[in-house]
């Protein structure tokens, strides 16, 4: 199978994408040892003041284009934006510049799209084992960059999400996220994946129904959202002023 890779979490922004992995291997080790107080301690310390600086810089509220795209086609060859190519390395999913993510490589063949994935200390949930609520949650990133790259003409969102486990996952182990679309039905978009290694094995399947929503609806939706964003961190500054930090 001919595939090709898609321009989804390159590098931007300087070295964001070196803060998030930094603070991703923190968080690794943080749950898979058994560090002394002593040494937790001195790391809580240290990391409160880097958090201290972090959020008293004056920097405008990051931005992502939401809506339609004027010219008429976006990177991902669909006629809507879910958000520019590199602001997806932001989600929190699958984005390499968002340390609660793990990192993604995008593949595009002719009928069907791959995420790379692997999943560490971090996602365990059973002893050895990845949470299965992040496999359903990657199942779903992935249907999502799989509509964005269909050449669906309008954008779409998850209305059902239905995940079959077959077999546990072991961490630190490199999975394949394909997804397909099988069909349309009105406003329905029908869409299949399978999660496996690079041997084959199969370990989950999952099947989903997205929903076409009106393009002047879904830019409007960026909007509310946007505002009730900026009035959340409005009401928090006046908590602040009312009753201290």
């Amino acid at each position: 199978m001919t595939e090709h890779a898609l321009p989804i979490n390159a590098m931007i922004d300087g070295d964001a994408d070196r803060v998030a992995a930094a603070l991703r291997r923190l968080n690794h080790t943080l749950v898979q040892k058994q560090l002394p107080e002593e040494l937790v301690n001195r790391f809580a310390a240290a990391l409160e003041l880097l958090a201290d600086d972090m959020e008293s810089i004056e920097a405008p509220l990051r931005t992502r284009p939401f809506g339609t795209v004027e010219s008429g086609e976006s990177d991902s060859g669909s006629a809507y934006d879910y958000g520019a190519e590199n602001s997806l390395s932001y989600r929190p999913i699958s984005g390499n510049c968002n340390a609660l993510a793990a990192p993604a490589k995008y593949f595009k063949g002719k009928d069907y799209l791959s995420a790379v994935v692997t999943f560490g200390p971090a996602f365990e949930g059973p002893p050895g084992l990845v949470h299965g609520g992040y496999i359903a949650a990657y199942m779903d990133e992935a249907f999502g960059i799989g509509i964005a790259h269909s050449g669906l003409s309008v954008p779409a969102m998850t209305g059902t999400l239905k995940t079959i486990y077959r077999l546990p996952v072991p961490l630190n182990r490199e999975l394949v996220y394909q997804v397909r679309m099988t069909g349309e039905e009105r406003r329905k978009v029908f869409m299949q994946c399978t999660v496996k290694d690079h041997d084959g094995t199969l370990y989950a399947e999952g099947e989903a129904i997205f929903l076409k929503i009106d393009p002047e609806l879904y830019a409007k939706m960026g909007g509310y959202m946007r505002q009730n964003a900026a009035n959340t961190k409005q009401k928090k500054h006046r908590e602040r002023c009312l009753f201290g930090s």
